[in-house]
């Protein structure tokens, strides 16, 4: 059977959510840090009219009374989900998935190539993010950032359906063996013959009894 692709990956742009979640965490950090009243006069009190630029920075850095926990809390926050959603862009920028109704092929994390034969897929299953796992024996191959992540779970569902429903070839039988032959058969005609010779003394009593017994099949 031709091989034929089903099913392609499109790009998504899901796993870049955390890291704007982060940078939207930070950049309102700062805002709030300079908007909020009781933190405008604490910070001003502290860092006195002249405004340094060290000063800033230690009150963006470290709570104190310019700089509530709150405030600060979220900041930190923001600077973790900046990081891990960087780190999962470079981890999945250069994912893609395509199947065909032979197999599963394509580039996981950190530019893994993937081929899998669907004889080989055990299950598969969406996760969040535009994220797909495939499973075989050897263990479970992760996508994220597919934007047609469902669709694809679809497609290969319904392969794996398809190879189950099929009827389990019908085993081999070994040709069976050949019948032994059957003792050979012999007339009265043989017999009488045999014992014509027996009593005109041209065979003796043992050489007519071997040759009976051949005859026989004994």
């Amino acid at each position: 059977m031709e091989e034929t692709t089903l099913i392609e990956s499109k790009k998504s742009y899901a796993i870049a959510r955390i890291a704007i979640i982060g940078v939207i965490m930070i950049v309102s950090s700062i805002l709030l840090r300079f908007i909020i009243p009781p933190a405008w006069v604490a910070w001003y009190k502290e860092v006195g009219k002249e405004i340094e630029s060290r000063a800033i920075l230690k009150n963006l850095i470290a709570p104190n009374q310019g700089f509530d926990f709150v405030i600060s809390g979220l900041l930190y926050l923001g600077v973790i989900f900046t990081i891990y959603g960087t780190f999962q862009i470079l981890a999945y920028k250069n994912v893609s998935l395509t199947v065909t109704n032979k197999r599963v092929f394509g580039t996981s994390s950190w530019g893994k190539r993937v081929d899998l034969p669907i004889d080989m897929i055990s299950a598969v299953a969406t996760a969040a993010r535009g994220g797909i796992a495939v499973s075989s024996a050897s263990g479970a191959i992760r996508f994220a950032g597919i934007k047609n992540n469902k669709e694809i779970h679809e497609t290969i569902s319904k392969l794996l359906m398809e190879r189950q429903s099929k009827p389990a070839p019908a085993p081999t039988l070994a040709p069976a063996p050949e019948a032994a032959a059957a003792p050979a058969r012999i007339s009265a005609q043989e017999l009488k013959e045999l014992k014509e010779l027996l009593d005109s003394g041209i065979i003796t009593q043992e050489e007519f009894d071997a040759k009976k017994k051949q005859l026989l099949g004994l």
